[in-house]
């Protein structure tokens, strides 16, 4: 008899949840001038975006590179009676104000080889520096190495001004080092290229600009929360048999089926545009990362809207809050080096994630796992925490 009770009254909860997100729906459709703005927002942005950089290739003055030095230690000079490194003059060198405007070195010894190459299609990386563990040997003449060359690989991106650009460059650097040293042959500078596209702007913003889209409902959940205190609607509510969570939680639900339908448009309108999708895209990934990043947006909205008392107070708040996590998450910024912040919003690791799939079409745990796993554990703490807020603010009601 009891077990059949506590059927009864899930059941009848079940009921409860699927009539408010029902009539939510409803009502949120009903509103053309909320859901207009809702949609134009990010529509407007995108056909911003698109037709002020959608015509023009990525501009470059200097080109960045990552070095990856297997000569770490030297070798031993007796006449000096210490370790002399050849690899670390060349790094300096190319580190100095001489040549400053032509590389920018973005990491030395930070990557492997293999993650270095994803880092080419992805970060904006131009070239891969890679340093001989004999380079010191050959540079010094020791035994053994006396006719060896002193080597280094590079690897660009298929770019024949920055194959040549790059490679002049560290021939320059090294031979310099050699002319010190009698009778050591010129170096060998090996390159090799992989191929990259070359992106314009707008196809390095468009994803953060469809992850953009999905924070503008972050304000639209806040908005409503504030206008139904205003009204007393959610007051009301609060006092009727269904329980707290139920009632945000289907609010919750009508807003996130606004963005998913509001990511499929933004995906729409990028292919129209011509937005770049790697042959390997996996289209699966992108959903479930939007989803994701779609529960932190709702977790966030659902915790303003616990302080906000009215619509007005809501929107002032949510714009604010909703600003500051877009130019913190690198919504607006081509991916290089992340903002200041960046690793305490989820907008960052949605965008990542994104640019990931989309423009390397690499969707493995190892590139994408760390966004999937913040992501998550950011929404479903944000959605807890703002259904605890709700509950202590309406305690006395219910």
């Amino acid at each position: 008899m009891e077990k059949r009770k506590r059927i009864s009254n899930k059941s009848r909860i079940g009921s409860r949840f699927l009539a408010l997100t029902k009539s939510n729906l409803k009502s949120l459709f009903r509103d053309k001038l909320g859901l207009g703005g809702l949609f134009a927002y990010p529509i407007v942005a995108i056909l911003i975006v698109f037709f002020a950089y959608g015509f023009d290739m990525t501009y470059q003055s200097a080109y960045t590179v990552t070095i990856i030095n297997n000569d770490i230690e030297g070798v031993p000079i007796p006449e000096i009676s210490s370790n002399a490194n050849a690899s670390l003059i060349f790094y300096d060198t190319l580190k100095s104000e001489e040549y400053r405007d032509t590389l920018i070195i973005e990491g030395y010894n930070i990557h492997t080889f293999e993650e270095a190459k994803v880092l080419l299609n992805f970060e904006g990386i131009d070239a891969i520096i890679v340093i001989d563990v004999n380079f010191s040997e050959s540079i010094y003449d020791l035994a053994g190495h006396e006719e060896e060359k002193p080597k280094v690989n590079i690897t660009t991106i298929n770019d024949l001004v920055v194959e040549g650009v790059v490679g002049s460059t560290v021939a320059k650097v090294v031979n310099s080092i050699t002319m010190n040293a009698s009778g050591i042959p010129q170096s060998t500078i090996v390159a090799s290229k992989v191929d990259a596209y070359a992106f314009t702007i707008f196809e390095l913003l468009a994803p953060g600009i469809i992850i953009g889209a999905i924070v503008v409902c972050l304000g639209h959940l806040t908005v409503g929360f504030g206008m139904d205190k205003e009204i007393g609607t959610l007051q009301r509510l609060f006092t009727t048999p269904a329980p707290t969570h139920t009632i945000l939680l289907s609010d919750m639900l009508s807003q996130f089926i606004t963005a998913m339908v509001q990511f499929t448009m933004m995906i729409t309108l990028s292919l129209i545009l011509g937005a770049y999708f790697h042959p390997n895209v996996n289209w699966l990934a992108l959903i479930i990362i939007a989803m994701l990043f779609n529960l932190s947006s709702m977790g966030i909205g659902m915790i303003l809207g616990s302080f906000v008392k009215n619509g007005g107070a809501g929107a002032a708040l949510s714009f604010l809050v909703t600003f500051t996590i877009q130019m913190i998450g690198n919504v607006y910024t081509p991916p290089t080096e992340p903002m200041p912040g960046s690793a305490f919003v989820p907008t960052s690791y949605a965008v990542h994630a994104f640019r990931s799939i989309m423009l390397s079409g690499n969707s493995t745990w190892g590139a994408i796992g760390g966004d999937i796993i913040f992501l998550l554990i950011f929404g479903l703490s944000t959605i807890a925490i703002g259904i605890i807020c709700f509950h202590q603010k309406f305690a006395i009601t219910k």
